[in-house]
């Protein structure tokens, strides 16, 4: 499972790498697979990678000099919340070698179920910005956009994790 949070950050960055930066509105995007929907500046870049029975899908765009990012591992078993909330947020930040700066429970809904997740803050020597995990059952969950320094995006970074959605579990 912390593996899947760390290939998370290395993807992350390689595909902020080649990615284009076009200037473009918001747009929601819907992961079907991952029950999810989020806005995207641009269709993101897909990855998958499979673990034995684990799967990690990572979908990144860039817009300027704002990096977004969603990810979401589907486990073939139940993983501990806290812990594996908290290993993604330090395995992330490690990847992108950022600093935690500030964690603070939030709230998400899902369906008619509240599930509880942890709204984290980093800075770094190339970007600083905010993400969100959040575990439920079988699936992790992994939203984060930051800025390239010195470029300032708080709003930009805010309105993609307040865009964050869980569709209701069938």
């Amino acid at each position: 499972m912390r593996a899947i949070a760390k290939s998370t950050g290395r993807a992350l960055l390689l595909l902020a790498l080649v990615l284009p930066t076009p200037l473009a509105a918001l747009e929601t995007f819907a992961s079907n697979e991952g029950g999810y929907t989020i806005n995207f500046p641009a269709q993101p870049v897909e990855s998958v990678q499979e673990f034995g029975k684990n799967r990690l899908i990572v979908h990144v765009a860039r817009n300027g000099d704002v990096i977004y990012i969603a990810a979401n591992g589907d486990f073939a078993e139940a993983i501990k919340p806290d812990a594996e909330m908290n290993a993604n947020i330090e395995n992330y930040t490690r990847e992108i070698n950022a600093k935690v700066t500030s964690r603070a429970e939030v709230t998400i809904p899902r369906g008619n179920r509240t599930l509880t997740g942890i709204q984290f803050s980093y800075d770094g020597a190339v970007q600083d910005g905010k993400g969100i995990v959040v575990v439920d059952g079988t699936s992790s969950y992994l939203v984060a956009a930051g800025a390239i320094k010195p470029a300032e995006a708080e709003l930009a970074v805010n309105a993609f994790l307040n865009s964050f959605r869980l569709m209701p579990k069938p």
